[in-house]
């Protein structure tokens, strides 16, 4: 969403609005420096693009051919947004002027993490977007300090504006380009073709051990593998008394939260994801004192079957209600102890071949380590 909000595309478009805005004003000058600096920060990007290619982060479904040096999304922010940040001090008090400045450091911080982020650049990259955008915002600051005599404009009225120069272009633009944009920053993971016998006699070689969180850093394990079909899967599991956790949540379950000490509503508010993707089955046992539960989430894997569907690896963890509402310390957490309910699984999975294997506990993830996991891992399979 960052990345379509300050394309460099849909700055310009906001910049000629809000520059439009303030010719109307009597506001000429303030209105032409403004289009000089989107103008000028579009051209010195492009051009730096063709004088010095560099490839762009790979590994990704799609990789664009054009120069990765400098960020275009960096370079465009830090002109157009802090140019706008400097005409809108002149309509605040001192005591308010540092605030234009604030947020557009802010969005600028933002933009900078979700080029990184998204794999679209390397630092070098935002670097340089960060000082050519600096350097055009300098220059056309000087050309338009030369004159220094203002006129007053309605706060209120302008900010309006501001705000509505900036949401038109993402509204036509985010359903068109969302699509696309995620594909083209979506990770390509290697498929691994194989018989269930391999995997069976050899599970952890084949799969991952831990899932990464949005940052990339390693900070739950996965604990279950399941080879079957995610039908029976659920069927076998609703028998049992396993209930489906829908995928959208219900705005009566969402004010459960505040006001129920059900740990059923107090599951994670950010969807877990693996490869960007969401979980294909959620289920949950509530416990009889409703005071905790047992989560299983299972993602299709990147392992396939000869002949049959991939190989679902998931996790099991105990939700653990808050100990007080509407409280940070007392909020509500997640324990791998005493195996996590892998028990309560095996148990209720009687109509399936299953084993136990044991991960290395050894040099554990920071965050692994912190939940207590023991490295017990559940194996099923169709029997």
């Amino acid at each position: 969403m960052i990345a379509i909000f300050f394309s460099p595309y849909s700055v310009a478009v906001a910049s000629t609005l809000i520059s439009f805005f303030f010719y109307i004003q009597q506001k000429k000058r303030a209105a032409i420096h403004l289009l000089l600096a989107t103008f000028l920060i579009s051209g010195a990007t492009e051009f730096f693009k063709l004088l010095i290619h560099v490839q762009r982060p790979t590994g990704f479904t799609l990789i664009d051919d054009s120069s990765s040096f400098p960020s275009g999304h960096t370079a465009v922010t830090v002109t157009v947004l802090f140019f706008i940040a400097y005409l809108c001090r002149q309509l605040l008090s001192k005591k308010w002027s540092p605030i234009p400045f604030t947020i557009a450091t802010l969005l600028t911080l933002l933009v900078i993490f979700s080029r990184l982020y998204l794999g679209a650049h390397w630092l070098s990259d935002v670097v340089g977007g960060v000082l050519l955008g600096t350097t055009i915002l300098l220059l056309c600051i000087i050309s338009y300090h030369r004159n220094t005599r203002h006129t007053h404009l309605p706060v209120a009225r302008n900010v309006l504006l501001l705000l509505m120069s900036f949401c038109l272009p993402s509204f036509f633009l985010i359903p068109r380009d969302y699509a696309h944009t995620l594909l083209v920053h979506t990770a390509i993971v290697p498929q691994k073709i194989t018989s269930i016998d391999t995997w069976w006699n050899s599970p952890l070689s084949i799969t991952p051990v831990y899932r990464s969180n949005r940052l990339g850093t390693p900070y739950r394990p996965f604990n279950v593998q399941w080879q079957g079909s995610l039908n029976d899967i659920k069927k076998n599991l609703e028998a049992r008394g396993w209930e489906e956790v829908p995928k959208k949540q219900k705005l009566k379950s969402a004010l459960e939260r505040f006001a129920s000490m059900d740990a059923k509503y107090h599951m994670s508010i950010f969807p877990l994801l693996y490869h960007n993707t969401l979980p294909a089955l959620v289920m949950i046992k509530p416990e009889e004192t409703q005071e905790s539960l047992i989560e299983l989430h299972l993602w299709r894997s990147e392992v396939f079957f000869y002949g049959h569907e991939s190989l679902w690896i998931g996790s099991t963890d105990i939700r653990i209600a808050p100990k007080k509402l509407l409280s940070l310390r007392g909020k509500a957490k997640i324990s791998l102890e005493d195996s996590a309910g892998l028990d309560e699984l095996f148990s209720d999975t009687k109509h399936f071949d299953r084993k136990y294997v044991h991960a290395s506990t050894k040099d554990l993830p920071k965050d692994v380590k912190a939940l207590a996991w023991n490295g017990k891992v559940l194996v099923i399979r169709e029997d």
